[in-house]
């Protein structure tokens, strides 16, 4: 009876931190400064705007990468995936409430890279606050989203290259 006790608490503990995992910390940027036409690549501030994701993302443990199949998009998060040596999943920007769901089932720390329109929408989603869309000139603007009492605190925070 007593081993029977045991591996039901074990097995109640294990579905329980299953069910109510949630990433510690959510990073919302959206892509570099992109060229103009249908799927543009980055034009080279850009490609340095993506490459300085790199050095300010270093202090977080960045475990999951998620991008939209854009190629700014995937230009922006490719620099680093290479430098954690991670693999990049998609999803699509028109589905968020889906897209937070599988968020939400995750834990450690998640990088997500969106668009002008999608990022704020899906942080608000994520943090149940209202966050206004950004303009199209705003690449240097992302969310941390930290897991507080379990909810999400939102900080905007600002990259800014040379």
């Amino acid at each position: 009876m007593k081993a029977f006790l045991v591996v039901t608490s074990l097995l109640l503990g294990l579905f329980s931190t299953a069910v109510w995992a949630k990433p510690s910390n959510i990073i919302l940027i959206r892509h570099a400064e992109k060229q103009s036409g249908t799927d543009p690549l980055l034009t080279e501030q850009g490609q340095k705007r993506a490459a300085a994701w790199v050095k300010t993302l270093a202090t977080f443990k960045i475990e999951q990468l998620f991008s939209t199949k854009y190629k700014r998009t995937i230009a922006t998060i490719t620099p680093i995936a290479t430098a954690l040596n991670k693999e990049i999943r998609y999803y699509n920007p028109a589905q968020l409430v889906d897209f937070k769901a599988q968020l939400l089932k995750l834990t450690d720390t998640v990088l997500v890279v969106g668009h002008s329109n999608t990022t704020p929408q899906l942080a608000g989603l994520l943090s149940d606050t209202e966050q206004l869309e950004w303009p199209e000139t705003n690449y240097n603007t992302y969310y941390v989203l930290t897991l507080v009492n379990d909810e999400y605190v939102v900080e905007l925070k600002h990259l800014e290259i040379e």
